[in-house]
């Protein structure tokens, strides 16, 4: 799948180790910088655009002044059938279209985000729901007894185990009242 990468050149920095983690992912990414050479016919942005499946829209102070940037999110939205992903930098006075985004605001949370994202741009569960998902399967598989006290406890029903596993377990605490 490939992904286009819209952006002001103020955040090319940013855009550029964004764009390596995602093909890292084995996520095709579009990125002027790698795509144009001098003397290219900028009609190669718009092929860009319509060969991606989705547009990841760059959203910063600078991108919002962009020209190039509304230039891009309008053949996306004129193409049709592109996903348009924003991705907050700054904290941009003008909002990004009404989408929730992915916030790199917060560079502490860089790696998280990005899982997010690439998970959005896969149209995959978010990270912490499969790891839940998988958690809650792996318990009910691997320790039998403790998925059943774990599922009858999610359901209120504490002092209903089956017959003769009482011995086994220690219930302290884990009685209904």
């Amino acid at each position: 799948m490939a992904v286009f990468l819209s952006y002001s050149s103020r955040d090319r920095e940013f855009v550029t180790r964004l764009a390596d983690e995602l093909r890292r992912a084995g996520i095709e990414v579009w990125l002027d910088e790698a795509e144009l050479r001098v003397g290219d016919n900028l009609l190669r942005i718009e092929n860009g655009i319509r060969t991606s499946r989705c547009l990841l829209l760059a959203w910063s102070n600078a991108s919002a002044k962009s020209p190039w940037v509304a230039r891009e999110l309008e053949a996306a939205r004129r193409i049709g059938g592109i996903r348009i992903l924003p991705i907050v930098l700054d904290d941009v006075v003008q909002q990004p279209p009404d989408v929730v985004f992915a916030d790199f605001r917060d560079r502490v949370r860089y790696r998280r985000t990005v899982a997010k994202l690439i998970n959005a741009i896969l149209e995959q569960p978010t990270p912490m729901l499969l790891q839940a998902r998988q958690a809650v399967l792996r318990v009910k598989s691997e320790f039998p007894l403790a998925g059943e006290i774990f599922w009858r406890i999610a359901a209120g029903c504490r002092h209903s185990l089956p017959s003769g596993e009482h011995s086994r377990l220690d219930l302290r605490g884990c009685h209904s009242g």
